[in-house]
């Protein structure tokens, strides 16, 4: 047993070594440097190129960025109650470029910029309209000279129409200032208002001394030619850009859009949303109340509104079926309408990266009508009652792209029920 045994040990022993020699003359060692891995990404931009309204369409021109009419000055006094000078009393000598840098201690020759006196009170008007976007929306020009000179303070305020007034952000500048809208509904009026400390100032101050005011925005904003307002823009993330914007639309009145979409890099699936639909009464006139309509505050508009959505292949605003533009969206303006452009129930496939789709939208207060043949929009308004006069509808628009990787099976009307359920 015990020569057995040692055998044993002999040949484990023997093993162990053959291994140890083989670990040091059989080897070989193969390294992959510097591997990575590089997030892919999915960025949609969108651009707004053409828009018209009953057949007119949107009018680029020039801005004038400046104030173009003086609308009133009610101004206030010096501190000691005597009135402003007259040479600093001319409420136009704020209109146009200003004469000051915006800067809060530079000065202006005398003639040049308005004293609105403690208190008082300017009102301007602008053609062009003022439209929100990226950072500050109005820059307020004002004069004084000196660093040791009491500050002179205003509050300023914006409005449509002259009627209704809402506060900026901020809502008050000290001398010189910059200040965003809030809101993006263009605006035409700002109202500036002296809330100069009279305690600080010696009794010949005569308040805020009003040198111009500049939008900051003006460039791409224009008309329709019956002067609703328009706007078109290229490439962007969207913020407070607006695809529709009318103040006296009628029975049969249409219009239509284009609206391109820019996928990089990846293949998505994408959508168009209209949702937050909100219908309000106003005024609730005798017509209205004669073809019965009696739910205020809700409002009818959108139940006469219809839309129609088209894979618009060269961006003229036509639906042309015979040169290959397919249908995307027909019916009613719903909360939400949603407008697949790419997903698996379409047949349009799918978005290929780095590409640009562009969609036509076509709108009608009525009946639209499409030929599927020839591609001709009509719009009969004979069936729309009273029971939508004075109403206001507004609507967000979402633009939408997701991946099409890991996503086989895609819908946007799941997108749909997953953003505005409550809509649903």
């Amino acid at each position: 047993m015990k020569r057995i045994y040692l055998g044993v040990m002999m040949i484990a022993i023997a093993g162990a070594i053959v291994m140890t020699g083989t670990r040091a003359f059989f080897n070989d060692t193969e390294t992959s440097q510097a591997n990575i891995f590089v997030a892919g990404s999915m960025d949609l931009t969108v651009d707004h190129s053409f828009a018209s309204y009953n057949g007119d369409p949107c009018q680029l021109g020039e801005c004038d960025p400046w104030a173009d009419s003086s609308v009133s000055l009610t101004q206030g006094t010096k501190k000691n109650g005597s009135p402003v000078d007259a040479n600093r009393s001319n409420p136009d000598a704020a209109l146009g470029p200003a004469e000051t840098t915006g800067t809060p201690y530079d000065t202006a020759v005398i003639g040049t910029f308005v004293s609105l006196g403690f208190g008082g009170v300017a009102v301007y008007e602008f053609i062009d309209p003022i439209i929100n976007g990226t950072g500050a929306d109005l820059r307020i020009y004002e004069v004084t000279g000196g660093t040791s000179y009491p500050d002179e303070t205003a509050s300023v305020e914006v409005s449509p129409d002259g009627v209704s007034w809402y506060p900026t952000v901020p809502s008050s500048i000290t001398r010189d200032g910059d200040v965003d809208l809030g809101t993006t509904t263009p605006m035409y009026f700002v109202r500036i208002t002296d809330t100069t400390d009279a305690g600080i100032h010696g009794g010949s101050a005569d308040g805020f001394d009003l040198d111009a005011i500049e939008v900051l925005h003006c460039t791409g904003s224009s008309s329709y030619p019956g002067g609703d307002f328009c706007q078109l823009w290229e490439e962007t993330d969207l913020t407070s850009e607006i695809f529709w914007n009318f103040s006296d639309i009628k029975p049969a009145d249409s219009g239509r859009n284009v609206i391109s979409y820019h996928v990089d890099d990846n293949d998505a699936w994408t959508c168009l949303f209209i949702h937050d639909v909100n219908d309000e009464e106003n005024d609730n006139i005798e017509p209205e109340q004669e073809d019965g309509d009696t739910s205020i505050p809700e409002g009818e508009l959108s139940n006469f509104m219809k839309l129609f959505a088209w894979l618009d292949l060269d961006g003229d605003g036509d639906y042309e079926p015979g040169d290959g533009e397919s249908s995307l969206f027909e019916d009613e303006f719903d909360d939400p309408v949603v407008v697949p452009i790419h997903d698996t129930s379409s047949s349009n496939g799918l978005h290929a990266g780095d590409t640009t789709e562009l969609i036509g939208l076509s709108w009608c207060v009525g009946e639209q009508s499409i030929d599927s043949g020839t591609g001709v929009i009509q719009c009969d308004g004979s069936a729309t009652d009273n029971t939508a006069q004075t109403d206001t509808l507004t609507a967000s628009v979402t633009a939408y792209a997701e991946q099409v990787r890991t996503n086989e099976e895609f819908f946007c009307g799941d997108v749909a029920e997953a953003l505005f359920s409550e809509d649903i």
